[in-house]
């Protein structure tokens, strides 16, 4: 019987064969694209699963208000914060300090040279997260402050082929230079954490180092904390919450705990919001996937069930010579099936041949799991619903007709089926013109971020690490760069200007109401930084070589002065860590971190002993030559460091990756929603034209133009195509309302966006309806009527 079956299905197909191609073409694509989509979903939500410990980790995050009460949140937290924490509660049974990643120039003896990135943690870091060591104990790795953990790529490429346990390397970060021993290997941190590093150097020796880290006022290092297993987290946070207020008298911030493994989906953290953050992609896809996946299906069942209709003289010819109606049923059900399982093998084939060049995109490693339960099962589910559903109608409806009424097609005289389908028509296009109205508020929301004034330039300007050697010669370095072809300005920092993350609440100023708190952005430099980026005087004067009292004085920003509520401010006196001195500038508000984040107090301290990071800004068109001439005199200086340098427009690119990386999804899923609804759209135009065939060439032998033959199908879809238009614009509104919210600096959703988007829906409508009313107005009436 089912031989019977597959080979009466095998005609159907060969005999209606465009059908059969658009049925099994957008449910291949459609079900290959969700494939993917899950495939990244699923890998962003394995991210920091592995820890063993990972349901008793939690990440210590900081509230903040400033005396006009704007909250901010960060997990950037003061030194004393992690001991402090374990010794006064209870339910706190370790902790471990972490710095921001950090890139630091090595040395093995006179060997290889280089650059890498790596952080600073306490010596319970092995202990409390699962990154592999493949030498050394957990317990001993960071017991002393001259120890350090490499990665195996580290490794290989400084030791070549030595057994690097017990060596000494050098490690300099621009103004400190010392020896560590290597006491552990760690096998490379796996794509699935969210932390990346190649070394670990004990936090004590970052202690040893820079004193400020001990300062309560000086929020820099991220902070996790073990709970006991029978503690409370609501109790905890309860005694958290005021711990930072009761170690700094003047500090207002609140403290509380968020699970480790949120950090990386969830790091985006908005006063009385929902935490945000990378959690938003991945929903956003999750529905993108799930609704690819259901118009796809969507499709296949309007196509299968539109086609039935015209098959009720089969069924009654069937009846009459015999068949029972549960043959009938194995019949339309063996079909469906057929089609899904077939589609199922194409969008297996497409997304395997599609997942390197997804992979590239998404910037993963992604692999198709096709020996997973978990996969095979889903997809056997989506597959037998698809098919079991589809097949139903002609299967239970058609079935069940008397053979005198399907002989004369009454069976396909039934309004609710045409109601149905016209719903789904709608529920497409509805999603489809709200994804274009989506990749049009991201494609404008990327241009805007890309055209937006950021308050200093950042164009042309080389980052450098530099030498110890060079540090204590920084006026000499800097002046033979100055001298060299295609240099126009030449300074100093401690750090990448669009990416300052360091603050503190320490500084008091003249005028400061007693209690207030205030927190600031910092930068240490040399001379000349304002002008090298291109920062705007607003108020007052530059730091100048010809007061040396400068070292002691201020530039701040105009939030800041806005927030310390001075109305003069040059000539305040000003306190950072200590130093006494003036506030002698103001610059213009610059964006010193990216459009996520909003401008804050940001002060700027000459303070050329702490810097370490050299800024190079180059003439347009001669970086090439310049980099030619720095690197010369750099090695002259120091010809032991490596010459290792980036741009700051590099900065950009790893800001709005996340952004880039979803408007590039947004366009390729985007268009093929479109694909597939107009795929649908278009079986359904087709089968349309293919019944109203005598109709069409009545009304042309009648006298009717093309316009008119057009017209007669087109109405009957373009109400469909308006009425989905209408339902989608307030809900795209609404979701991407909430997309912008995470960009403190965003485009404003204005009615012509929307009304391109419709444009854009209606033309692909029109154009697809078109094509298929065109060529049934242009056929030749006699075809039609011949059998009349």
């Amino acid at each position: 019987m089912l031989k019977n079956h597959l080979k009466i299905a095998s005609r159907v197909f060969r005999k209606h064969k465009l059908y059969t191609l658009i049925n099994i073409g957008g449910l291949t694509v459609g079900l290959a694209t969700a494939i993917l989509i899950f495939l990244w979903v699923k890998d962003e939500r394995s991210v920091d699963q592995f820890h063993q410990n990972a349901a008793t980790l939690y990440a210590v995050i900081q509230e903040s208000s400033n005396n006009q009460g704007v909250l901010t949140y960060g997990h950037n937290t003061p030194g004393p914060m992690g001991p402090a924490l374990k010794e006064e509660i209870p339910e706190i049974e370790n902790y471990c300090r972490i710095s921001n990643p950090q890139t630091l120039a090595f040395r093995y003896s006179d060997g290889h040279k280089g650059m890498e990135n790596g952080i600073w943690a306490d010596e319970l870091f092995f202990d409390l997260l699962s990154f592999n060591l493949l030498q050394g104990s957990t317990r001993d790795v960071l017991s002393d402050p001259n120890q350090i953990v490499i990665s195996e790529s580290f490794a290989a490429r400084y030791f070549n082929g030595e057994d690097p346990l017990g060596k000494v390397v050098t490690v300099s970060d621009g103004y400190n230079t010392f020896d560590s021993k290597v006491s552990g290997i760690l096998q490379d941190t796996p794509a699935s954490s969210s932390l990346q590093f190649d070394y670990v150097i004990p936090f004590s020796k970052f202690l040893l180092i820079h004193e400020w880290a001990q300062n309560w006022g000086s929020s820099t290092f991220n902070c996790i904390v073990q709970l006991t297993p029978e503690a409370n987290l609501s109790r905890v946070n309860e005694k958290i919450e005021p711990f930072f207020t009761e170690h700094h008298e003047v500090v207002k911030s609140k403290m509380f705990l968020q699970p480790f493994t949120d950090r990386y989906l969830y790091g985006n953290l908005k006063p009385g919001r929902i935490p945000g953050g990378r959690i938003t992609y991945v929903r956003l896809f999750t529905f993108i996937g799930l609704f690819i996946l259901l118009i796809a299906c969507i499709n296949f069942m309007n196509l299968a069930t539109a086609r039935a209709g015209i098959r009720t003289k089969e069924i009654g010819v069937r009846k009459v010579v015999g068949a029972h109606r549960k043959s009938l049923i194995a019949q339309f059900m063996t079909e469906a099936m057929l089609l899904a399982l077939l589609s199922a093998g194409g969008a297996l084939l497409v997304a395997g041949l599609l997942l390197p060049a997804f992979s590239q995109i998404a910037d993963k490693t992604l692999t198709l799991p096709l020996a997973a339960p978990n996969f095979l099962g889903a997809l056997f589910i989506t597959i037998a619903i698809t098919g079991f559903v589809s097949g139903s109608y002609p299967a239970l409806f058609l079935s069940a007709f008397k053979p005198v009424r399907s002989l004369k097609g009454q069976a396909v005289k039934n309004s609710g089926e045409v109601l149905f389908r016209k719903v789904l028509v709608v529920f497409q296009f509805t999603m489809s013109a709200a994804l274009v109205i989506a990749t049009l508020v991201i494609y404008y929301q990327i241009h805007y971020i890309k055209n937006t004034n950021l308050g200093m330039d950042r164009e042309n300007v080389i980052f450098l690490s530099i030498s110890p050697k060079i540090f204590n010669l920084q006026e000499a370095f800097a002046n033979e760069i100055k001298a060299l072809p295609g240099i126009a300005e030449v300074s100093y920092a401690n750090d990448r200007p669009s990416r300052v993350y360091a603050n503190t609440r320490d500084p008091i100023w003249e005028g400061r109401q007693e209690g207030e708190s205030l927190g600031f952005e910092f930068l240490f430099t040399g001379h000349n930084f304002v002008n090298t980026m291109g920062l705007k005087i607003k108020e007052g004067r530059d730091f100048s070589r010809d007061i040396g009292t400068d070292t002691l004085n201020y530039i701040l920003n105009e939030t800041a002065v806005e927030m310390m509520n001075l109305e003069d401010p040059l000539g305040k006196e000003f306190d950072f860590w200590g130093r006494k001195g003036e506030i002698i500038g103001v610059v213009e508000d610059f964006h010193y971190r990216s459009l996520h984040d909003k401008i804050d107090p940001f002060v700027i301290l000459l303070w050329p002993e702490n810097t370490g990071q050299l800024l190079v800004k180059t003439l347009p068109g001669e970086t090439s030559h310049a980099l030619a001439g720095l690197k010369d005199v750099f090695n002259k200086f120091s010809p032991e460091y490596p010459f290792d340098y980036s741009f700051l427009d590099d900065d950009f690119e790893r800001d709005y990756k996340s952004e880039m990386l979803i408007g590039k999804l947004a366009n390729y899923f985007t268009a093929i929603v479109i694909f597939i609804s107009c795929l649908g759209l278009f079986g359904l135009v087709s089968f349309t034209a293919e019944r109203k065939t005598k109709e069409i060439g009545i009304r042309k032998v009648l006298g009717a133009n093309l316009a008119q033959l057009v017209g007669l199908i087109t109405k009957e879809f373009m109400p469909l195509v308006t009425i989905a238009l209408i339902v989608a614009v307030p809900i795209a509104w609404y979701l991407m309302k909430q997309w912008l919210q995470d960009f403190y600096y965003r485009i404003s959703l204005e009615p012509w966006i929307f009304m391109v988007a419709g444009v854009i829906s209606v033309a692909i409508a029109m154009g697809t309806i078109s094509y298929q009313s065109i060529k049934a107005g242009l056929a030749n009436p006699v075809d039609a009527l011949k059998n009349e």
